[in-house]
């Protein structure tokens, strides 16, 4: 990818341009906006196109070659010209010819032009030398000079401005396609070299609550590097909010040492920043990201609501069991009734106790499948409280069920030795389920 100065980068925005017709010419444009044309189908590689100065109208796709020859003339212009000063001319005195001193003649003469060439060779080396340093510092200071497919003008322009950043803190800037599908980033860091790009998703700074996390690695050159191969850790594609970006450059640099002799450069690139990567403006983004912020919280909170509802409603239901096995066991004495006592309590257990129940666990772990398809604020906590209720109202169905298991066996009347033993285990399973819920009921009231 070719190289252009600031200033050229400031001339890619003048309206220089024109389209030619065979009727009349369309114009003026800039650089910048002939690409949108290109990228919208309204003009062709091949279509011609005129500027003043040229001699005649050039295909789009050669405006490139046309800048880059004004710009290599213009950096062959601006390199300081050697100055020469000319040897004065040797003044040999007059003698007559003789044989034996021609040979003198010719020996000062080579020393005359052997100091000429020493003199042209001193005077090129620090010629040489400058136009090096020029040349790499030219390159140092230049920013990509194609925009990217997909990328929007004023992405790119914001991208170009962060590239000519002094090198005293280095910044970065990121941008992404329309589709979503690159991720281009720009900075003043001057060197070359492979970067390993990290980017992982804030939460609550995202429009939709998935989690990303993804990995890719591209080429810093002329300031400039395209992601667009990612390697995912979570999610399955790059979606619109904040995220944490890490940026490492690889050992394997093209460094200028030349320069580095004479002006101070960073040698390493390691950064983290936060961005949004996001096709809207970051005003447009925020609004929104506000308005489903506070759509979420208010899901959240009739989320926490329906769940507190649900734990006094599983209270409720315990302490009736409880109260309910209580009674039957007080009336254990009355050995006439014992028999009928039990048969009505199982009979009203079954028809109206174990169905609660159980249609209560079912609902319950419906309602924990829909929390993944709802974008809810503290979701995992939510989840986890729901499992809770889920598995007091099991341990509710099971501990009923044993306990009526043991009291409908063969010597379990009123005589029985193990009355105490049941009414103790009734007392301490049930207990403890409260207790479990009071537990989660307090939890869930701070966030209510």
């Amino acid at each position: 990818m070719e190289l252009l100065s600031k200033e050229g980068i400031r001339k890619l925005m003048e309206k220089i341009w024109y389209i030619v017709r065979q009727t009349d010419h369309l114009g003026p444009y800039s650089y910048f906006e002939l690409q949108d044309l290109e990228l919208e189908k309204k003009i062709a590689n091949d279509t011609q196109v005129w500027k003043d100065g040229l001699k005649s109208s050039v295909n789009f796709c050669d405006v490139q070659k046309v800048l880059d020859f004004e710009e290599k003339k213009k950096t062959l212009q601006l390199l300081p010209k050697p100055e020469l000063k000319k040897n004065k001319e040797i003044e040999l005195p007059a003698i007559p010819i003789d044989e034996e001193l021609v040979p003198v003649v010719e020996i000062v003469a080579k020393k005359r032009i052997f100091s000429k060439k020493y003199f042209l060779l001193a005077a090129l080396i620090p010629l040489l030398v400058g136009g090096k340093l020029v040349i790499e510092a030219k390159e140092l200071i230049h920013f990509s000079l194609l925009r990217p497919n997909g990328i929007k003008k004023n992405d790119y322009e914001r991208l170009a401005e962060i590239s000519k950043n002094s090198f005293e803190e280095i910044t970065l800037g990121f941008a992404t396609s329309k589709d979503m599908s690159e991720i281009v980033m720009s900075t003043n860091f001057p060197y070359e070299g492979k970067v390993e790009l990290t980017m992982v998703s804030i939460e609550d700074k995202m429009l939709k609550p998935e989690v990303v996390k993804v990995q890719s690695i591209a080429k810093l050159s002329g300031r400039m590097a395209i992601f667009n191969e990612f390697k995912y850790e979570a999610g399955t594609r790059i979606l619109p909010g904040y995220y944490q970006m890490q940026i490492r450059l690889s050992d394997s640099v093209k460094r200028s040492y030349w320069l580095e002799s004479f002006i101070s450069l960073p040698k390493e690139l390691s950064q983290s920043t936060v961005e949004l990567i996001s096709i809207l403006p970051k005003s447009i983004f925020d609004k929104k990201l506000s308005e489903i912020k506070s759509q979420r919280e208010k899901k959240s909170q009739m989320a926490w609501v329906s769940l507190h509802q649900r734990f006094l409603t599983i209270k409720s239901v315990m302490t009736q069991i409880q109260e309910e096995f209580e009674m039957l066991l007080s009336k254990e004495a009355k050995k006439k009734r014992w028999k009928e006592d039990l048969e009505k309590f199982t009979s009203k257990y079954e028809g109206y106790y174990g169905t609660f129940l159980g249609s209560f666990v079912k609902k319950d772990y419906r309602l924990i499948e829909g929390f993944e398809l709802l974008d809810l604020k503290s979701k995992e906590e939510l989840k986890s409280e729901f499992e809770k209720l889920g598995f007091i109202a099991t341990d509710t169905a099971t501990n009923s069920a044993r306990i009526l298991h043991e009291l409908e066996q063969p010597g379990r009347g009123p005589s029985s030795k193990n009355v105490k033993r049941i009414k103790l285990q009734v007392k301490e399973s049930f207990q403890e389920l409260v207790e479990k819920a009071n537990l989660s009921i307090a939890k869930i009231q701070s966030f209510i």
